[in-house]
């Protein structure tokens, strides 16, 4: 069989086994900004089970979130991403100017 085929079949099985895998859709925004986003997944998942609050938006985490929105944000990543004619953060290349992300998200 030709690989091609082999491999979209591969795909074609992978995506129909997934999705019926119960989920949850959890935004990354969401999770890195309030913890009670990964209990509250968690409480659809497992809805018979009351979750233990998780704990991970430490201070070492919030030092690192915010460089990692300062180089989002940054003009320099901005003109490497439109260099490589990539979507960033919910611009295209062609918009024009960057979407700011973190301004409203606690420090």
């Amino acid at each position: 069989m030709d690989p091609e085929l082999l491999v979209l079949d591969g795909l074609l099985r992978a995506d129909r086994a997934l999705a019926s895998v119960p989920g949850v859709q959890v935004q990354y925004d969401d999770l890195i900004t309030c913890e009670d986003t990964l209990v509250d997944a968690l409480s659809q998942l497992y809805p018979a089970c009351r979750p233990a609050h998780v704990h991970y938006i430490t201070a070492g985490f919030q030092r690192k979130r915010a460089r990692q929105i300062a180089l989002h944000n940054s003009e320099e990543f901005h003109r490497i991403e439109a260099k490589r004619g990539r979507t960033v953060l919910g611009r295209s290349p062609q918009s024009s100017g960057p979407r700011h992300v973190g301004a409203d998200w606690p420090a």
